[in-house]
Formats: structure tokens, C-alpha cells, sequence
């Protein structure tokens, strides 16, 4: 890890409202774990906890001790810190969890307004050394007399700009429910009738920002940083760039153009495509226009609206989507949709590993005939953003191997079986957590594996590989010794002008770059030319997982290539401009 690779992310409780926002949470996190960072993820706490619980001190001692309150208000951080957590984890994502004693942020003078001090950086390092993520609490600190002590009103701020300061961070950003600091507050202005849209600064003094008197970021974290030099960000969600505050010229922008939300239909609405479906309605970025599926009672038992339910495919296209989603599987007719869709001028997300291993290279220059984009994310990986990492590495350098495990039903199962369990249960317990398919042959025979291997290939080396060349070894009730760590291991090395690749169940013993302890891990190793290496990790099987790729994918067009307002499709409200 390189300090310039790490991030610190302060999500406020404007933002972390409650539990309904962790799924916007996570893949803000995830959107910078997938561009190759580490994260610290800092919290406050949920929507109005701090003063809920500060009224309920006052209400049973109004004059009560210090320390009881300290540790009081400190319970509405930890929570949130722990339950975003849990997020991560059910998503893929490899996190650390903190609490305000190991952070080890020491403070000084009044308990519930204290000054920080050092951290606890060697913990932090190390944690960061074995997971893509830390998550800790804002507001917190520890006294030099061991209590628990607060940084004021609005201290996960000053938290926030401290890791950063003390870590060497790269980059810290200030979540808040605005895209940066304007001249006033948009949210007012966006419901006062006839006023201006105020502008926005793409960079702001520490001085400016202390009188504008927004109360966006506290006075104590904009002080410290003036103090200490650390520049920071002021940004929404889902942004592309917020306001850098530091000690350059403040330099206000002209209103942004208003947007309207990125019209999108899926294909497809299996386990996957009701945890995407789910996700994408609790953001306003986004207007469904139609979901197609063969079985329309089903899925309207499931909740559906039905104005978006078709059981005609076709049918999408009239609905003129600026993104289809396709989670449908199989070749045909996913492969002639994707393609309309395309030809269209439409962008397309799909997760469709088969479709992509035999048709990806035309349909990646149909993409770029029509100027649009083909993201694939969730075809390989879940949690672990392989593809991504592999693109990044082979434009940096030439890449030599690649070793992974990619299957995390496989490795489900062969860590079942390894615990003794009969080969049986192990599949049925798989397919009862959600981890597999009713027919798992593609996953037990190596076939599943092939396709990704050929995905990161054409993506590492830049050729095709021919599913015929994969030398494949399936599992079966015989193929693993009770008592042994093994996984289906997918390996793909250059050998002169070729490429020699296969699948094999082989035995992981521990120190193995490979060797997880997750149930449903996935690995990849990717070895350099010149001898150094890089790991991804993360859960690679459920829906979380992949639904949370394809969020990424969607989240990735919405930032980069989001439609402008025009006369057919209406206008868009004020507040959409902050999304």
C-alpha cells in the first residue's frame, strides 16, 4: 500500500441516516476499493442518535457527570461503525472493524470538547496490510486518563482530517448530503420559490470556508486543518469531485446543468437482479422503466411494481432506456438484447460470464462503434474487483501469471468437505445460503472457473483464449481428503507467444498466497514480469456480492456519463443537481 493510495471518507450522519442508507455507503466505499485504494471509513452517528441521546441523559440527570456522558453519546458511533461493518461483509468486502480504543486517537482538555492527539498507526497499518478496509468510529477519542472523551458536536470531522494528517493519506473527503461548499445553502435554495441557483466552489481557503458559516464541516476540523496544512474535500455521494478546501484562491463555479435521472430496465430479475432492483429504488439518481421476466405473477408476488413488470423483452426498447441491465444468464437470447441495446446507444451492465467469454470482443466493438460502454464487473469476482485490478496492472506493466481462486461456491464447498460434511450436504448447504445454483455441474466441473479465466486473460494478455485450451478437473465426492485445505485453482501463465491454462483442485496450505479462510473466498494472484505481485480478495459467491458489482457498473455511468435534461424525457428537480 502507498500513502497516495489511501483515502480517508467521513460519512456524516446526513448521509448515514440510518440503516436504509448502508447499501449507498458500501459502494461509495467499494467505488474507491475498486480503483485500487485502501479506505478508512469514518462514521457518525446515525441521523439524530447523538441527540437522542443526549436528551435522554438530560432527562434522567440534567447536570450529569461528564465521563457517563462521554461514554453515553460514544454508543451511537460504535454502532454505526459496527453495522457498516457488517455491510461490507455481507457485500464482500474485507473490513477491519475499530473501535475508538484501538483507533487510539489520544485527546486532551474537557472531556466532551477535547483537542486530538496522536493514533494508534502501527494497529491501523496493520490492518490495512489484510483488508481493503477500516472502519472506525468519528468523535471519539481516548483521554490520557484512559476515559472515553469527545471532540464536540460535529467531531467526526475533526476525526476524519486527523487519520488523514497522521496516516499520510492521500486524499480525505467529507461526505455530506451536498456536492461541496456554495456561496449558500443549496438545500435552501432549492426550495425557495424564484431563488438563484447559488455556485458552487471547486476551491475554497480555510479562511472562506470558516466565514460562509454553513455549518457543512465544524469550525474545529477546518481550523486544525489549517493548522496542521492538510488539505481536504467537501463532496456527495456518487460525485466525480467536491470542494477542495486548502489554501488556494477560492474560485466559485457557474451553476451546474441540471440532470435528469439515468433511465434504466433490467433483464432479468433473478436472487440478483431483486437485490440490484432493491438497492437502485432508494436512490434518486435512477427511474426504472421496465423490468422484463418470463414469469410475471412470481415476481409481482415479490413485490414488483406492476408498471414495470413486461414478459416481453422487446418491449424495453420502446422504453428508451439509457442503461440496460442484463442478469438474465445463457447466450441466446441475452446476446441479441445486448446487442439491440447497444446499436441503440444504450450502456449495458451484465454479469454474464458465458456470454462474455464467447461473444465479448464483438460486442466490446459494438460498444465502442455506438460510443457507448459494456461493463462486466460482476462476471468475475463479486466483492473482488478482479477485472478492474487487472486492467489497471496491464497498463502499468506486462503481466506475467495469473493464479486464483474464482469460484466461491467451489471453495463453499470444498471447505465442507475438507470439515468431513458428505459431498451432498455440502452442495445442499450451498444452495441454502444462496450460494449456488440449483444445477452446480458449470461450478463442480471447472467450466464456471474457464469463462472467468478467459475474462482476465483477454483483459491481462490481450488474446483470446480458447475454452478448448483450459485443461479442466472437475470435482466430485473423491476429489478431496477430509482434513485438507484445497480449492479449484485457475491458472493462466505465457508461455513464448501462447498461453497455457487450466483448472485443478489442488491443496492450499496455510502461507499460500492463495490460502483463504473464507468460506466462499476468491483470489487472484497476478504475477509481473518483473517479479512483483498483487492480491485481490473478497467474497466471490451470493447475491450481495454481485449485486454490488453491478450497482459499481451502474453507479460508474451515472458519474461519468450522465444524460443532460432535454425536452422529451422532462425536466429534472433542483435537488437531483446534488446527487
Amino acid at each position: 500500500m502507498t500513502r497516495r493510495n489511501l483515502i480517508v471518507l467521513k460519512f456524516g450522519s446526513s448521509v448515514l441516516r440510518g440503516p436504509g442508507d448502508l447499501d449507498a455507503v458500501v459502494s461509495e466505499i467499494y467505488r474507491h476499493v475498486r480503483a485500487g485504494r485502501r479506505v478508512v471509513a469514518v462514521v457518525s452517528a446515525l441521523g439524530s442518535t447523538t441527540d437522542d441521546l443526549l436528551a435522554e441523559a438530560r432527562a434522567i440527570a440534567p447536570d450529569g457527570d461528564e465521563t457517563a456522558i462521554a461514554a453515553l453519546l460514544a454508543t451511537g458511533e460504535l454502532r454505526s461503525a459496527a453495522i457498516l461493518h457488517l455491510a461490507l461483509s455481507r457485500d464482500g468486502v474485507r473490513a477491519a472493524l475499530f473501535d475508538h480504543h484501538r483507533l487510539g486517537l489520544r485527546t486532551s482538555g474537557p472531556l466532551l470538547h477535547a483537542a486530538p492527539g496522536e493514533i494508534g498507526r502501527a494497529m491501523i497499518d496493520a490492518a490495512l496490510a489484510d483488508h481493503d478496509v477500516v472502519v472506525a468510529p468519528g468523535f471519539v477519542g481516548v483521554h490520557h486518563d484512559g476515559r472515553t472523551s469527545l471532540l464536540g458536536r460535529g467531531g467526526s470531522d475533526l476525526t476524519a482530517l486527523v487519520l488523514a494528517d497522521r496516516l499520510e493519506a492521500g486524499r480525505c473527503v467529507l461526505i455530506k448530503d451536498v456536492d461541496g461548499l456554495y456561496e449558500r445553502d443549496p438545500r435552501l435554495a432549492a426550495v425557495e420559490a424564484g431563488a438563484s441557483w447559488p455556485r458552487r466552489f471547486a476551491r475554497v481557503t480555510y479562511g472562506r470556508t470558516l466565514q460562509l458559516e454553513s455549518g457543512l464541516v465544524q469550525d474545529d476540523a477546518v481550523a486544525w486543518a489549517r493548522q496542521a496544512g492538510r488539505t481536504f474535500e467537501i463532496a456527495a455521494i456518487n460525485v466525480r469531485r467536491g470542494t477542495l478546501v486548502g489554501t488556494c484562491d477560492s474560485r466559485p463555479e457557474p451553476a451546474a446543468p441540471r440532470r435528469r435521472p439515468v433511465r434504466l430496465a433490467l433483464l432479468g430479475c433473478g436472487n440478483v437482479g431483486r437485490v440490484v432492483l432493491e438497492r437502485i429504488r432508494r436512490r434518486s439518481e435512477f427511474d426504472i422503466v421496465g423490468v422484463a421476466v418470463r414469469r410475471l405473477a412470481e415476481h409481482r408476488a415479490a413485490g414488483i411494481v406492476p408498471r414495470e413488470l413486461l414478459c416481453d423483452a422487446d418491449a424495453l426498447a420502446a422504453r428508451s432506456p439509457d442503461v440496460l441491465i442484463e442478469l438474465s444468464g445463457g447466450i441466446e437470447p441475452a446476446r441479441a438484447h445486448v446487442e439491440a441495446a447497444l446499436r441503440r446507444g444504450a450502456h449495458v451492465i451484465t454479469a454474464n460470464k458465458d456470454l462474455l467469454a464467447r461473444h465479448g470482443p464483438e460486442l466490446e466493438a459494438l460498444a465502442a462503434r455506438a460510443g457507448v460502454s459494456l461493463r462486466s464487473s460482476a462476471a468475475v469476482g463479486g466483492g473482488a474487483p478482479m477485472l478492474e485490478a487487472v486492467r489497471r496492472i496491464a497498463r502499468r506493466c506486462r503481466i506475467h501469471r495469473l493464479t486464483g481462486v474464482l469460484n466461491g461456491t467451489v471453495s463453499f464447498i470444498l471447505a465442507a468437505l475438507s470439515r468431513g460434511e458428505s459431498f451432498d450436504s455440502a452442495v445442499a448447504d450451498a444452495r441454502a445460503r444462496g450460494l449456488a445454483e440449483a444445477d452446480v455441474a458449470r461450478d463442480l466441473s471447472g467450466l464456471d472457473a474457464a469463462c472467468k479465466l478467459i475474462l482476465l486473460a483477454r483483459c491481462a494478455f490481450g488474446v483470446e483464449l480458447p475454452l478448448s485450451a483450459i485443461e479442466l478437473d472437475g470435482l466430485d465426492a473423491g476429489s478431496v481428503t477430509p482434513g485438507r485445505h484445497q480449492r479449484q485453482v485457475a491458472s493462466c501463465v505465457r508461455r513464448g507467444n501462447g498461453l497455457d491454462a487450466a483448472i485443478r483442485i489442488e491443496p492450499l496450505p496455510p502461507g499460500h498466497p492463495l490460502w483463504s479462510d473464507a468460506p466462499a473466498g476468491n483470489t487472484l494472484l497476478i504475477e509481473h514480469e518483473d517479479g512483483r505481485a498483487h492480491i485481490v480478495r473478497g467474497i466471490g459467491a451470493g447475491c450481495p456480492p454481485t449485486a454490488l458489482s453491478v450497482v459499481a457498473d451502474l453507479l460508474d455511468i451515472e458519474r461519468h456519463s450522465r444524460p443532460a435534461v432535454n425536452s422529451r424525457r422532462g425536466d429534472a428537480s433542483p435537488q437531483e443537481v446534488l446527487s
